[in-house]
């Protein structure tokens, strides 16, 4: 072995001694953990929903789009493109419903488990979230 490889073994060995890791700290208790639960699917939730409506809003405006094109006679080769797009966006669509539908069925869960916490923010903000987006959900 070369003297550079175990110089620097050596260097990696003695800074490892000394290197200290933060400790990490465990959930205080239960109901904390429930709240950062609460918090982080709520986010999911909201995320998905805004993301349904966008796909859902592009979809509609996109086949505006070709109506007008169609409607004014422009060129297939464009109005074909724009159906592209559309099937695009339609293909999206079903994949953003399960992702919805999923999250707001594990927020749901967490809120129907634990109603000790309904005093608190998250769980008021976690109930307004399921009311708001419900009209979102499919079977």
């Amino acid at each position: 072995m070369s003297v550079w490889f175990v110089l620097l073994v050596e260097k990696i060995l003695s800074s490892e001694a000394s290197c200290t890791f933060p400790q990490l700290q465990p959930a205080k208790n239960m109901s904390e953990t429930r709240l950062k639960q609460l918090r982080i699917k709520t986010g999911v939730l909201k995320r998905c929903c805004k993301e349904l409506i966008s796909y859902q809003k592009e979809a509609e405006q996109i086949q505006e789009k070709i109506k007008k094109m169609q409607d004014e006679g422009q060129e297939v080769y464009y109005i074909k493109k724009q159906d592209l797009l559309l099937q695009e966006t339609q293909n999206v669509i079903p994949d953003c419903q399960k992702r919805f539908n999923s999250a707001f069925q594990d927020l749901k869960t967490l809120v129907d488990e634990d109603k000790s916490l309904e005093e608190s923010e998250e769980y008021q903000a976690a109930s307004a979230s399921l009311q708001d987006t419900s009209s979102h959900v499919t079977a």
